[in-house]
Parts: C-alpha cells; structure tokens; sequence
C-alpha cells in the first residue's frame, strides 16, 4: 500500500495581475501577468451590459509552506468586474514559514466589483495570512464575500490549524472607510464561548461598498435573512457600506445566502439582476 506524502515546501512568491479597459461599451481584459502556480484561466461576457467574468485558477495543490501569492487588480473607468476562482483555496501545512496571500484592487470612477472567491480551508498545523485592500474612487462599486472554513472536517482536521489572521481595508479616494481584521488561533483563544464562535464552524463576510448604501437597504437585507441555520446580522459601516457577518456549521448554506444578499443589493443599489455562476 502506497502513502501519499504531504506537498514540499517551496516557499514560492506567485504574482497575478490584471488591468481592465472600457471599448465599446464592454469592459475587456487588456493587460495580465502571471507568475505559476497562478494565472487567469478564461473570461466570459456575463451579460449584455458589458460585465466580464474572470476566472482565477491555482495550477497546484494549494498554498504551500512559505507561499506568498499578490493578486493586483486595476478595473478603469466604467468597468465591470465579477471575479472569482475554481476551486476551494486550501492551505497545507507550514512548518517552516507562514504562507500568506496578498489582494489589491484598484477601481477607477464608475467601476464596479464583484469578488467572491470559493471558500479557505486551513489544513491542521497550518498558518495563514491574508490581505485585502480596496482602493475605490468616489463612485465605484465593490461586493466581496469571504467564506472560512474549520479545515478538513472528514479527514477529522476541524479547528487543527495553528493560526489564521485575515485583514481587509477599503478606502475612498484615499480615506480609510473600513478596517476588518479576523485572528484566530484555536490551541490559544476560547473561542467556543458566547460572542465568539460558540457551537458555529464557518463564518462568513459580506462587505458592500456603494454610494447607494443606506437605512433602507440595511432593513430589506435584513428582511431577508435565512428563518434557521445562520447566526446572522448586518450594520452600516462608518460610510457608504454595509457589512453582513454569518456563522454557521454547512459552507452550502453561507454561500447560497451571501449569493442571495449580494444578488439583492445588485437589483435594490444598481437596478441589475442577480448572477447565476457556474463553476
């Protein structure tokens, strides 16, 4: 009988970039960059109205023991952007360095994203960072869904990680409108207890950043909350944003709600019909 033995460290340094153009009314893919195991796989036009659905894909098995992967994204005036990847990011075990992933995303005037990676899957003995930074111009548009899970839960890896520290900022022309920072360390923090993760395994994030955003939107988000199976709630941001935070114990169940939540802030914020994204 054969043991499969575990990815060797390569401590690679991965680089994913691309720029996004307005002609003719659509918005195109017109200039990109990549370093293995990274590389945008395909684009399709989503809609008539000129959005493009960009693929993301990891040639490998995920991230490995010392990865650094930068994602740099610069959507030009007007565009519009959904942006996901494949497949689930996993990350295996570090026990060297610490892997981490690096996002910027840059929106010019009239410009909108929409990103909504698959979900992260922190193997045991593993340590992960990540950091997203949005910078937005006084009218652009993001939507950004982050889904974690507890790791490999039918190899029997649940809450085995060593460390998970996720930071999210956005900024408008320059000024800091939102700061997340997500840190758990499962062998050190209680994080069982009530206000915490309690009896909950994923937890969830959807951030809406449009100048739309408002008291009204917040109450018909929250009109639409799943009756069972999430611990939910949604607040406005200091500026122009909201937040939807979720727990739950089956990523099925996050997904299809922040896909329900965002597909109703496209029709109530920008008069647009929700996705129907085929992986």
């Amino acid at each position: 009988m054969s043991i499969k033995q575990p990815p060797t460290s390569t401590g690679r340094h991965a680089l994913l970039r691309g720029r996004f153009t307005l002609r003719g009314g659509k918005t195109v893919l017109t200039e990109r960059f990549h370093q293995a195991p990274l590389k945008i796989s395909k684009t399709f036009e989503l809609s008539p109205g000129g959005e493009l659905l960009v693929y993301m894909m990891d040639a490998s098995p995920g991230i490995l023991d010392g990865d650094r992967y930068e994602i740099q994204m610069h959507l030009g005036e007007g565009t519009q952007v959904y942006l996901t990847n494949q497949s689930y990011t996993k990350v295996h075990p570090t026990p060297k360095e610490s892997s981490a992933m690096v996002q910027t995303f840059t929106l010019e005037r009239g410009s909108m994203l929409e990103y909504f990676p698959e979900p992260l899957i922190p193997y045991a003995d593993s340590k992960f960072r990540s950091d997203t930074v949005f910078h937005l111009s006084e009218d652009a548009v993001v939507m950004y869904g982050d889904i974690v899970t507890p790791g490999r839960i039918h190899h029997g890896e649940q809450f085995l990680y060593e460390r998970l520290d996720s930071h999210m900022e956005a900024y408008r022309d320059g000024k800091l409108i939102a700061w997340d920072h997500f840190h758990l360390k499962p062998r050190d923090h209680r994080f069982r207890t009530l206000g915490a993760l309690e009896h909950y395994t994923h937890a969830g994030a959807l951030w809406i950043f449009a100048p739309g955003v408002n008291e009204e939107i917040l109450r018909e988000l929250r009109a639409h909350f799943p009756a069972e199976g999430l611990l939910i709630g949604a607040s406005l941001t200091a500026e122009q944003g909201l937040l939807v935070r979720m727990l739950g114990t089956q990523v099925w169940k996050l997904q299809e709600t922040m896909q329900t939540l965002a597909g109703l802030c496209r029709k109530l914020l920008l008069d647009k019909e929700p996705h129907r994204i085929r992986r």
